[in-house]
C-alpha cells in the first residue's frame, strides 16, 4: 500500500541519468521499500494528526478561525489552511478539524445472506454420498450465519467492499468519569418491499422460520448418517430435507431480486432524523456541556450494509464496557416517540437497566412510549451483544401511510415537533445520567 512518506520520498529522488546517480535511487528504493515494510510513514502520518489535526505531509487540510453569523440561517466559515494551499482550484476541498474514520464496508448484505440460505443447498448435495461430512459443513455454515446476523463479520469481509466514514465529535467534561456515546446512522435503506409496515412485523417470525429450515437440514443430515429412516419405505429424511432446501432457496432468490433491482431511498425518516437529533444535541451541548462524562457524537455509515459503521467503531477503540454508555437515535421524525427496552431479529438483546431507569421518567415529559424493537437491527445490537450499556430511541406512526413504500422516505414523513421532542429527550437522558453516576464516585 503506497503510503505518505514513501510518495513524499519518491518525489525527491532524482531520475536517473548516471551510474552514480543509479546507484543512489536505488539505495534512496531501498529506504523507501524498508519504510513502507515497517509502516513507519503511516506512523508519522498519525503522530503529526495527533500534535495537530491541520498538520500532514501531503494534504491540504485547514481549521476554522472564525465563525460569524450574517443572518438567523446563514454563517460565514473563515479558514486557516496549512502550508500545502498554493492556490484556489474547482472543486477543492480541505479537512476541517473534525474526525472523520474511513473504512471499507461490505457491499451487499443481502448478497451474503442469500449466499448462506443457497449454500445449504451444497450441504443437501454432499449428504447424498457422505451424511456425516455434510452433516459437519452444514453445521460449520449454520454458525457461521448465527455469527453474522449477531454482529461478528465471518464470510462478510471477502465480498467486495466500498469506501465509508464515520464522523465523530468530541466535547471534553472537566472532570470525566464516564464516556455517554450518542449514535446516529446517516445512509438510508433500500426501497424494498422489506421496507413497508405490514410486512416489517412479520421480519422476525420469518427469519426465525428460515433458521428452523436451516436447522432441519442440518438434522437430516445426522439422521440419515445414523440410517434412523432406514427401516422405513419412504426416505422421510431426504424429503423434508429438499423441501427446507427449497425454502431457503427460495429466501435466497428473492434476496438477490431485492439487492439487484431496488433502489435507496431518499432516507428522511430513516435515518435523517437521527441525524439532525445529533446535530441538536452537538448545539445544546456545545453551549452547556456535561460535568462528569465525556460527549462523543458518532454518525455512522454504512448502517444499511450490515451495521458496518459500528462495527467499525467498535472494532478501532478501545472502550470500557462499565464506564461507557450508548444511546442510539435512529428514525425519530414520526410522531409517537419510543425507548426501547430490547432488540433484535433474531437474538434478543436486553436494553441497560440503568438507561432504561433513567430515561423512563424522563420518557414521561415527552410522552415516550416503551417498545421492543423485532425488526432490522440497529447500531444499538452490536454494543448490547458485547456487553455495554446501550439505548435506543426511535419513532413511529399511529397510521403507517399506504403509500408509505412510494413515498421515498421524503422530508414530509417527517415532522418538525417529534425531532425537538427526540432531542429533548435524549439530552434528559444524558444530563440525568451524567448527574446520577457522577454521583456514584
Amino acid at each position: 500500500m503506497s503510503s505518505v512518506l514513501s510518495r513524499a520520498l519518491r518525489a525527491r529522488v532524482a531520475p536517473r541519468t548516471s551510474s552514480k546517480k543509479s546507484k543512489r535511487s536505488r539505495a534512496a528504493r531501498s529506504v523507501i521499500s524498508a519504510i513502507r515494510h515497517f509502516g513507519l510513514d503511516q506512523h508519522a502520518a498519525f503522530w503529526l494528526e495527533e500534535l495537530d489535526a491541520a498538520w500532514s505531509l501531503t494534504d491540504l487540510r485547514a481549521r476554522v478561525v472564525r465563525i460569524t453569523d450574517e443572518t438567523a440561517d446563514v454563517k460565514t466559515f473563515v479558514f486557516e489552511p496549512n502550508t500545502w494551499w498554493t492556490t484556489p482550484r474547482a472543486g477543492q476541498f480541505v479537512t476541517l478539524d473534525v474526525e472523520i474514520d474511513d473504512f471499507h464496508s461490505l457491499d451487499g448484505e443481502w448478497l451474503l445472506y442469500a449466499s448462506y440460505f443457497a449454500e445449504f443447498t451444497v450441504v443437501a448435495i454432499l449428504a447424498g454420498w457422505w451424511p456425516f461430512i455434510a452433516f459437519g459443513y452444514g453445521l460449520f455454515v449454520f454458525l457461521s450465519y448465527l455469527a453474522e446476523a449477531t454482529g461478528y463479520r465471518i464470510f462478510g469481509r471477502l465480498l467486495p467492499q466500498y469506501e465509508s466514514q464515520n464522523v465523530i465529535c468530541r466535547f471534553v467534561a472537566p472532570k470525566p468519569r464516564r464516556l455517554f456515546i450518542v449514535t446516529a446512522h446517516y445512509d438510508s435503506p433500500r426501497d424494498s418491499p422489506l421496507q413497508a409496515p405490514r410486512v416489517r412485523p412479520w421480519l422476525r417470525s420469518v427469519q426465525l422460520f428460515l433458521v428452523l429450515c436451516m436447522v432441519v437440514v442440518v438434522v437430516s443430515c445426522a439422521a440419515q448418517g445414523f440410517g434412523i429412516f432406514e427401516s422405513l419405505q419412504f426416505a422421510y429424511d431426504v424429503a423434508v430435507r429438499w423441501t427446507a432446501v427449497g425454502c431457503l432457496l427460495g429466501a435466497a432468490a428473492f434476496l438477490v431480486f431485492a439487492e439487484l433491482t431496488c433502489e435507496y431511498g431518499r432516507g428522511a425518516w430513516n435515518n435523517a432524523s437521527g441525524t439532525a437529533v445529533l446535530l441538536e444535541l452537538a448545539r445544546r451541548f456545545h453551549a452547556n456541556g456535561l460535568d462528569q462524562a465525556d460527549l462523543w457524537l458518532v454518525a455512522t455509515g454504512s448502517k444499511e450494509a450490515g451495521l458496518n459503521g459500528m462495527r467499525h467503531f467498535m472494532k478501532t477503540h478501545k472502550l470500557d464496557p462499565v464506564s461507557t454508555f450508548f444511546l442510539n437515535i435512529d428514525s425519530v421524525g414520526a410522531p409517537r416517540l419510543h425507548y426501547v427496552t430490547a432488540e433484535g431479529m433474531l437474538a434478543t438483546f436486553q436494553s441497560s437497566k440503568t438507561l432504561l431507569a433513567i430515561a423512563e421518567p424522563a420518557a414521561r415529559e415527552f410522552q415516550a412510549t416503551p417498545v421492543r424493537h423485532r425488526e432490522f437491527p440497529s447500531d444499538a445490537l452490536i454494543p448490547l451483544a458485547r456487553g455495554f450499556n446501550a439505548l435506543t430511541l426511535t419513532s413511529s406512526y399511529e397510521t403507517p401511510p399506504e403509500d408509505r413504500l412510494l413515498s421515498d422516505d421524503t422530508h414530509l414523513d417527517v415532522r418538525d415537533d417529534a425531532l425537538l421532542a427526540a432531542s429533548g429527550l435524549a439530552e434528559a437522558i444524558l444530563r440525568r445520567l451524567d448527574h446520577d453516576l457522577g454521583g456514584d464516585q
